[in-house]
């Protein structure tokens, strides 16, 4: 797939850049349906996604640029002002945004859980639509998808790779795949994207069916959230061959996985939360 969508003279509309717009489109739409059903004001929702979409955007850009200032950004630190060219580290994005929807509740004087609730299922939704942007770049690919030797003849192509592996162009791949010699065109690799949207999209039917159907405590939501997010996630990260690391004694780690760690941490302590009994002031919805 070509990335570019439209070209006018000068300027060029990507696929991916459609994607996250299609992705926070259709997020805003659900929350604010959400919101409604809740007997929030939707318009204070469209607010939060707004700002904190733009937190996000800046949060993915800096933790991006923090695990790779050392090898490309601390020789060339005008280019971290450069995110069209490439560089968003999603952790980042949900870190910033999450703290911008805490923000603006507390300003709007709102427990943040009310609003992160009806966030959460858009975000999740967002997620699905957006990572399809990854496919017309031809990047977040896993490692090649060749099939287990035990597999039936059936489920794999005549060079062995599992029928749902895509081709990456030589001039996209990473090291070690970048050599065409070890790696020829024959070569196809797993489509991470594609299981981490499917994923989102299996969570988000669960997610929907508990928000609407029955009215679960605050933070449920936002933290059965984190837990099916993080925990497909952390297995899809360990196929891709561009994730962001950083050393500790014993050896690299690959970032995304100990984020999702401590995000799945952060969701089981929210639903253990939800069951706790609290004082009904506590938590007190007032629409907006």
């Amino acid at each position: 797939m070509h990335s570019v969508a439209v070209e006018l003279g000068p300027l060029s509309l990507h696929w991916y850049s459609l994607m996250l717009l299609a992705g926070t489109l259709a997020g805003l739409w659900l929350s604010r349906m959400l919101a409604g059903h809740r007997g929030l004001n939707p318009d204070l929702v469209t607010d939060v996604v707004l700002w904190g979409g733009a937190a996000a955007l800046i949060g993915a850009r800096l933790w991006y640029v923090a695990f790779k200032w050392e090898d490309v950004y601390r020789h060339a630190p005008l280019e971290a002002l450069m995110p069209w060219r490439g560089g968003l580290a999603i952790h980042g994005g949900i870190l910033a945004g999450t703290l911008a929807c805490w923000f603006m509740a507390r300003r709007q004087h709102r427990h943040p859980l009310h609003l992160l609730d009806v966030v959460a299922p858009g975000l999740l939704l967002g997620q699905a639509i957006g990572r399809w942007g990854n496919w017309f770049n031809q990047e977040a690919y896993g490692l090649p998808a060749l099939a287990p030797v035990r597999w039936p003849a059936w489920l794999h192509d005549a060079t062995g790779y599992l029928p749902w592996g895509i081709a990456i162009e030589g001039h996209r791949r990473l090291p070690p795949f970048d050599d065409m010699l070890a790696w020829p065109d024959t070569t196809r690799f797993h489509p991470t994207f594609l299981y981490e949207s499917f994923w989102d999209l299996a969570g988000l039917l669960g997610l929907m069916h508990l928000a609407f159907r029955y009215r679960p405590a605050p933070g449920m939501v936002t933290g059965l959230y984190l837990l099916v997010w993080s925990s497909g996630r952390f297995w899809i990260e360990g196929l891709r061959t561009d994730a962001l690391m950083f050393s500790l004694p014993w050896g690299p780690v690959r970032a995304a996985q100990v984020a999702c760690v401590l995000a799945g941490l952060a969701g089981l302590r929210l639903v253990v939360r939800s069951f706790t009994p609290r004082p009904a002031h506590a938590l007190e919805e007032n629409p907006a």
